[in-house]
């Protein structure tokens, strides 16, 4: 929800910024012309605030977005020309609009003190901030183009490897693409469907890495959605895409959101994806279990190394703000169980709906999907073929 609200207020402000610095152009060109200049001030005072009003909104919800994360990664942006396009054509509008705001502050406190708006907005500076105004509008205008072409896929960089077109010639140093596994929480490379994918992938000659998305000695303890993800799109950033993941559990659920934000992934298989997770995790554990999770940690059985563990607060406030269900165009399969009372079959189905690409498996089985690991890797490596036999 705060991804799309966000995504909203964003526009709107655009938008907004347009019915601001627009008008605010044509009253101080009114003002300019002819006197009495008054009312003419009135509105361009109006639309000035209109403007100041859309650029707080316009530049904060923008932060919020990209420090977040709640589109794409940091690094996504970072790597996307389009992106550094556009915050040229900000910084452009913000130094434009130096002058003209304190000019425009000047007038406002001078008029409120009693004083001739015929004297005070000399026709000059009106015509001047007028012309700054409606290159502003042209560059905002501009900038909307530019961020329809970021949303549609242009200009990515994905790993700082080169684009789609370029994509035959890996550079020196790189690996060829890159099948990952991405295990679920409190899990690690050693569970079940790791070590049996892993298997039975490589008789066929294929490999499948499966890293540690919580390394080190308190590496769960300290983890965070957002820690789990870093490790995979760091592996996936050491080879030239094109790339594959499976994911299970929480690691589908990642795997669904590093998707949605790095073309260079092609292909998905997601198993029992743990979608909803925010909402999940809040609706599983009662006020006072969250608040005693923010003082003390969350104890929890942690698989991979066979014993008991908390996990601090940074996990669930990590997880706040995150999409319940990643906005995901590549080809996906999912694989869920019909008795899984952790994730409940319900979720995927929702996620398949929304997602045209996607496609469900249904099986007999609990979240952990063991009895059903002959049906998987049956599914899994023909679904992959396009990616593996290459």
């Amino acid at each position: 929800m705060l991804q799309v609200t966000l995504a909203a207020l964003h526009l709107l402000a655009l938008g907004l910024g347009l019915v601001g610095a627009g008008p605010r152009a044509q009253f101080l060109a009114q003002a300019a012309r002819a006197t009495p200049r008054g009312e003419a001030l009135r509105q361009a005072f109006a639309a000035d605030a209109r403007w100041g009003f859309a650029a707080l909104l316009w530049i904060g919800t923008g932060l919020w977005r990209l420090l977040a994360e709640t589109e794409k990664s940091v690094g996504y942006y970072m790597r996307n020309p389009l992106f550094h396009a556009k915050m040229g054509l900000l910084a452009a509008i913000l130094l434009l609009e130096l002058w003209p705001m304190v000019t425009l502050i000047r007038w406002r406190v001078a008029i409120r003190r009693g004083a001739d708006p015929d004297v005070v907005a000399a026709p000059r500076a009106a015509r001047r901030i007028a012309a700054v105004s409606t290159v502003q509008s042209v560059l905002v205008v501009i900038m909307i183009f530019l961020a329809v072409g970021m949303a549609r896929g242009f200009g990515a960089r994905p790993g700082g490897v080169k684009p789609p077109a370029a994509r035959a010639a890996p550079r020196p140093g790189l690996s060829r693409g890159v099948l990952l596994y991405l295990h679920g929480f409190a899990s690690g490379p050693s569970s079940f469907k790791a070590r049996e994918l892993s298997r039975r992938f490589a008789a066929r000659g294929v490999a499948l890495d499966v890293p540690d998305l919580t390394p080190g000695a308190d590496g769960f303890e300290r983890s965070s959605p957002g820690s789990m993800l870093a490790v995979a799109e760091a592996r996936l950033a050491s080879a030239a895409p094109p790339h594959a993941l499976v994911g299970s559990s929480l690691g589908g659920y990642l795997s669904a959101v590093a998707a949605s934000r790095a073309p260079s992934i092609e292909r998905l298989v997601l198993l029992a994806p743990a979608f909803r997770l925010f909402d999940r995790w809040s609706a599983r554990l009662t006020p006072a279990e969250l608040e005693g999770w923010r003082a003390d940690g969350l104890e929890t059985m942690h698989f991979a190394s066979g014993r008991r563990r908390r996990i601090g607060w940074q996990f669930f406030e990590g997880a706040r703000g995150w999409p319940a269900f990643p906005e995901v165009s590549v080809p996906t399969l999912c694989v869920a169980g019909t008795r899984d009372e952790t994730v409940p079959i319900a979720d995927v189905e929702a996620f398949v709906a929304r997602t045209p690409s996607a496609r469900l498996v249904a099986v007999d089985d609990g979240h952990e999907l063991t009895a059903s690991i002959d049906r998987i890797f049956e599914e899994t490596a023909a679904f992959l073929a396009p990616f593996t036999d290459r």
